[in-house]
């Protein structure tokens, strides 16, 4: 791939033997708007990244999944593709251990029946 003036490799728009629907996608590599091309005719393939899930559940957790589907939906039921949607959703990291590790400590040391107040104070 060679590059433009600006040191960023040169992007050519894909063809499409699917009839152009208006959708368009932010470029990150030109920062732009490109009409959405997909690589074969009417099939399109969709990774997307789900949430990183360390504690309870809550409302951004949701988010993820609520936009991810109304997106899916637009795209299969207005615009007439044909989706393979796929989405992760990670369940282990460093803060789901810190945080499990915490809890168990915290619990560990909450059921010490051997400590005096004084002692949780100055801890």
């Amino acid at each position: 791939m060679s590059s433009n003036s600006s040191n960023r490799p040169v992007w050519n728009q894909p063809e499409s033997t699917y009839p152009q629907t208006g959708l368009k996608v932010f470029n990150s590599l030109t920062k732009s708007k490109v009409p959405f091309v997909p690589r074969e005719g009417n099939n399109v393939s969709w990774y997307g990244c789900g949430p990183t899930v360390y504690d309870a559940a809550h409302m951004g957790h949701a988010c993820s999944y609520v936009t991810f589907d109304i997106i899916r939906r637009i795209m299969e039921d207005y615009i007439g593709y044909d989706m393979s949607v796929v989405m992760n959703i990670t369940d282990v990291d460093d803060k789901v251990i810190l945080r499990a590790r915490q809890k168990y400590l915290l619990k560990q040391y909450q059921d010490d029946a051997s400590l005096s107040p004084e002692q949780v104070v100055g801890d």
